[in-house]
């Protein structure tokens, strides 16, 4: 009995540490022998790992986890096509700190008197619709075509395939 107990909290033990795509069982052959298999052949006999203290009753449900720490993200908004700031898919950035500037190109969007800085902008243009020609955004850090009539921290620009449109997008700021 004492043998068989060694043997079966090894083979236990080894199955435990091997990580297997299906589920496994322990099947006792006749002679005392413990394989593990997906199930027992005709002449062996599951053994309940229970039985024998290899499986404890089940716990109790563990306490909540905590929230995890905020993005890394500076700062993000989410801004539709005629320049408001969607504020609540938005952090660090108002209607105040967007103007839609259509003085050089229809679809300018620019950004001033952020109360940040950053070193760089990622853009993605809103989802446009099935079927549709599609829409980009382009961004960058400070306004390198003068497309804005002040002073830009950084500018976005939308376009469809064939044209300047305004359309709205996505910004982080990190």
């Amino acid at each position: 009995m004492m043998r068989r107990n060694v043997w079966l909290a090894a083979a236990v033990m080894w199955a435990l540490s091997v990580v297997a795509a299906q589920a496994a069982v322990f099947c006792e052959k006749k002679s005392g022998a413990v394989a593990i298999r997906s199930a027992c052949n005709k002449k062996e006999t599951q053994v309940d790992l229970a039985s024998f203290g290899a499986l404890g009753p089940k716990g109790d449900k563990g306490d909540a986890g905590t929230n995890g720490t905020p993005g890394a993200a500076i700062a993000y908004a989410h801004v539709l096509a005629n320049g408001t700031v969607d504020a609540p898919n938005s952090k660090n950035v108002t209607n105040a700190n967007v103007t839609l500037d259509t003085f050089i190109v229809a679809s300018a969007y620019c950004f001033h008197d952020l109360t940040f800085s950053f070193h760089n902008v990622v853009v993605v243009a809103g989802w446009d619709g099935l079927g549709s020609t599609g829409t980009f955004a382009q961004g960058a850090v400070g306004d390198p075509a003068g497309d804005c009539t002040s002073a830009g921290q950084a500018i976005v620009v939308t376009q469809t395939t064939t044209a300047f449109t305004p359309a709205d997008f996505y910004i982080i700021f990190n």
